[in-house]
């Protein structure tokens, strides 16, 4: 059954680098299309994040992790995107790795098992991201909620760029690696990993997925 979640200001608000952000507490900032497509026990999304400034952060998700930690593939339909994922220790507000993957449009990409993640439109256009997942999976938000957001904000610099800075919340935060993602060999484009991600293990290491941006 196909079901549309609407993400509002006032509903972002926990996880917001700034506090007086002026904006319409009920301004969508994205929506998130469930269930456009299915093959077998899996499911696509298609979220679209909108251009709209929160203060000096750019947009982005919310952030999640998955319950069981699996991975997930995502590819960017329209625009660019920023990835920020984060791997915890038993404590979640312990960091032991932290990326911002930059996707372009037409890339594909692939959240390992264990990480979480952000997504973060840093353009002034909007933004399509597609996503295939298992049924199964359970996103996981509270992490998030408690820390105030991911382990790195995502804010335009003096210049209007991109800068990264380390969410305070966190108890430890890793220097954040800046990537780009490598082309998916053809085993993991059928997707059968994302429901069984043992038989895939070697092909689904960060240093397999990513490369570092120097």
């Amino acid at each position: 059954m196909k079901k549309i979640s609407v993400k509002t200001f006032e509903e972002l608000k926990p996880v917001l680098a700034q506090k007086n952000v002026k904006l319409k507490n009920s301004e969508v900032i994205y929506r998130v299309f469930r269930s456009q497509k299915k093959q077998k026990n899996l499911r696509y999304d298609l979220t679209i994040l909108y251009p709209k400034m929160l203060g000096n952060e750019f947009p982005k998700t919310f952030g999640h992790y998955h319950k069981h930690n699996e991975p997930e593939y995502y590819e960017v339909l329209k625009g660019e995107a920023i990835f920020i994922l984060q791997k915890p220790s038993k404590d979640f507000l312990k960091i032991k790795e932290a990326y911002a993957v930059l996707v372009r449009e037409g890339e594909k990409m692939i959240v390992p098992k264990g990480f979480g993640m952000t997504m973060i439109n840093p353009t002034k256009k909007e933004l399509k991201v597609g996503n295939w997942i298992d049924e199964s999976v359970i996103n996981v938000y509270d992490a998030y909620q408690k820390a105030k957001g991911a382990v790195y904000y995502c804010l335009k610099d003096e210049n209007g760029g991109v800068k990264f800075v380390k969410n305070k919340n966190y108890k430890e935060v890793p220097e954040l690696k800046i990537l780009a993602p490598q082309k998916l060999p053809t085993q993991l484009l059928k997707l059968s990993f994302l429901s069984q991600p043992q038989k895939f293990s070697k092909f689904l290491k960060s240093n397999k997925l990513f490369s570092q941006i120097n």
